[in-house]
C-alpha cells in the first residue's frame, strides 16, 4: 500500500512532468502508477530501477548522481523527492540541486519527525527561497526556489564520495546511508568466524561463493580470499560502489560486483552463500524479504554447496529453511544474533 508520504510525492512529481527528476529511494509506489509519467526517475535501488524501466518510464541508476540522470533530459528545472532516512543523501541533493544551473526547484516532501523543517539549515540563506505547505497527517512539503547563481558547498563530508573507516585496524571505504556504514556489523563478524571455520574443515576451496546483499563488502573482504571466485551483489548504488573499492583495494583476484534484487540477474550456482539479510525494501514483495533471500539461496546454490545466514535472534528465518532446504543448523546465537547452516545434501 502507498504511503500518504509517497502520495505526496507521487501528486507533487504529476503537476509538472515534463521538468521534474522524480528520486526514488525506498519506495512503496507501485510502478504501475508511475506507468505515462513524462519526467525522468533516478532510484539508488536496483528493484526500483527495474521495476520503473518495465513500465515504460526514463529512469537512471545511480548513487543519487543528479547531472549523470539529468543526461539528455534538458526540460528538466525541478527535483521532487521524499526525505531520506539518511540526513547525508538529502543533503547531496540539495548540494547537487544548488550547483546545477538548468535546476530552479526542489521539492521535499515528510514529516517534521523526519527533519523537514531541518532540512536546508546548512544552505545561505541568501540563495533561496523558501514556501513551506502542510497537509493531513502531519505531512508537508518545502520547496525550494533559487534566487542567486549556482552555489557550491564548502562541505568536507561530501556524500558523493566514499570515505576511509578504520574499525580496530581493520580499513574499509564506506558512506552514510549503507547499513552499518562506519562499523563492524556484530553478527556478520560470528557468521566470517563460522564460514572460516567451516572452510578450514574442508580439503578444497568452495565452488565459489555469493555474498547475497553484500552491503560494502565485510563478508567478501573477510573470506574472499579462501574461495575460487566471488560474485558481490546488492540493491543499492552505494554498496556496490563500496564493495567494488573495497575488493580492488584487497587485490581479490576473481570478483565481480553485480547490481540486482535479491540475486534475480544472476544465474551461475555457487558452493557457499552468505547472507546477512536486510530489513528493508524498495517496492513491496509478495513474500517477506527474509523469505525472498531464503528462497533465492535455495536456487542458487548447487548440489553439494551450503548456505550461511545470520539475522536478529528473534527473526524466525528457521521456518522458512525448512520449506526450502533439506538440512539446517543453528551453529551459534551470540550477542542477539544466531548464524544459521542451511543445505540440500
Amino acid at each position: 500500500m502507498i504511503s500518504p508520504q509517497d502520495q505526496l510525492v507521487l501528486q507533487l512529481a504529476s503537476e509538472s512532468p515534463t521538468q521534474t527528476l522524480l528520486c526514488l529511494g525506498e519506495s512503496t509506489i507501485p510502478a504501475s502508477s508511475l506507468r505515462g509519467f513524462a519526467g525522468v526517475i533516478l532510484s539508488n535501488r536496483w528493484d526500483v530501477a527495474q521495476a520503473v524501466k518495465a513500465v515504460g518510464v526514463a529512469v537512471k541508476f545511480s548513487d543519487f548522481d543528479i547531472s549523470t540522470a539529468l543526461g539528455d533530459f534538458v526540460t528538466a528545472t525541478r527535483i521532487v523527492m521524499g526525505v531520506a532516512k539518511e540526513k547525508a543523501i538529502n543533503k547531496h541533493i540539495i548540494d547537487q540541486f544548488l550547483s546545477i544551473p538548468s535546476l530552479d526547484e526542489l521539492v521535499f516532501v515528510g514529516e517534521k519527525k523526519q527533519g523537514i523543517n531541518s532540512i536546508v539549515s546548512h544552505v545561505p540563506s541568501d540563495v533561496y527561497t523558501l514556501e513551506r505547505t502542510k497537509h493531513k497527517k502531519q505531512l508537508q512539503d518545502v520547496v525550494i526556489r533559487k534566487t542567486s547563481t549556482p552555489f557550491k558547498s564548502d562541505s568536507d563530508n561530501e556524500y558523493s564520495g566514499l570515505g576511509k573507516i578504520d574499525v580496530a585496524g581493520f580499513e574499509f571505504w564506506s558512506k552514510p546511508g549503507l547499513y552499518g556504514w562506519n562499523k563492524v556489523d556484530k553478527g556478520s563478524e560470528l557468521l566470517v568466524q563460522c564460514v572460516l571455520e567451516w572452510i578450514e574443515g574442508r580439503s578444497s576451496k568452495p565452488d565459489g561463493m555469493l555474498d547475497l546483499g553484500c552491503g560494502y563488502g565485510y563478508l567478501s573482504m573477510r573470506i574472499g580470499d579462501k574461495v575460487d571466485r566471488v560474485v558481490a551483489t546488492d540493491n543499492n548504488a552505494a554498496a556496490l560502489s563500496a564493495v567494488d573499492r573495497n575488493l580492488n583495494a584487497l587485490r581479490l583476484g576473481n570478483y565481480c560486483v553485480t547490481p540486482s534484487d535479491c540475486a534475480d540477474s544472476i544465474k551461475e550456482k555457487f558452493g557457499l552463500i552468505v547472507c546477512n539479510p536486510p530489513f528493508h525494501k524498495g517496492f513491496s514483495h509478495e513474500k517477506s524479504l527474509t523469505e525472498q533471500f531464503v528462497i533465492t539461496a535455495k536456487n542458487r546454490l548447487n548440489e553439494d554447496g551450503v548456505a550461511f545466514f545470520v539475522v536478529n535472534e528473534f527473526i524466525g528465518i528457521e521456518k522458512f529453511i525448512n520449506k526450502y532446504f533439506t538440512k539446517q543448523q543453528m551453529l551459534v546465537k551470540k550477542d542477539g544474533f544466531k548464524v544459521m547452516l542451511a543445505h540440500h545434501a
